[in-house]
């Protein structure tokens, strides 16, 4: 079974010392004279992952995860794309929406067709499906200041 469980808004953030330093990039321009942190191939499957992997300008540091990503930009090693419910809450960090604003991702709830019926799996569901929805402005990207 498979149901839609909500939209995850992804973002480019920087941080306030690293915009002060090289100043606040804008659309059309390239990105010149500023360095991205990006994320490996292995999980660059999410669309906004994929493009700035393809920016021409330098990358400081790849990263794993969206936690090593958080620490990377805030740490000032260059512009990075967050979810916009860990860049947001974070007062260290600029969300640069003049680049394109929050990148929607569908998040889908997955389960074995055979495991529908199976009252444990209903109540998780259940569940993580209410969590979403009471999340739901903060994962949208619609939770913090932008």
């Amino acid at each position: 079974m498979i149901r839609k469980a909500g939209e995850m808004a992804f973002a480019m953030y920087a941080a306030h010392d690293y915009l002060a330093e090289c100043g606040t990039p804008r659309r059309g321009d390239g990105f010149k004279g500023h360095q991205m942190v990006a994320y490996q191939s292995a999980v660059a499957h999410v669309a906004a992952y994929r493009w700035t992997n393809a920016l021409p300008c330098p990358v400081t540091f790849r990263a794993a995860d969206a936690t090593s990503m958080l620490d990377a930009v805030a740490a000032n090693m260059g512009i990075g794309v967050l979810p916009c419910f860990l860049g947001d809450p974070d007062d260290r960090l600029v969300r640069l929406d003049d680049l394109g604003g929050p990148q929607p991702e569908t998040i889908w709830l997955v389960s074995r067709d055979d495991a529908k019926e199976v009252a444990r799996v209903q109540i998780v569901s259940a569940w993580l499906l209410e969590l979403f929805r009471a999340h739901a402005n903060e994962l949208n990207g619609f939770g913090g200041p932008p």
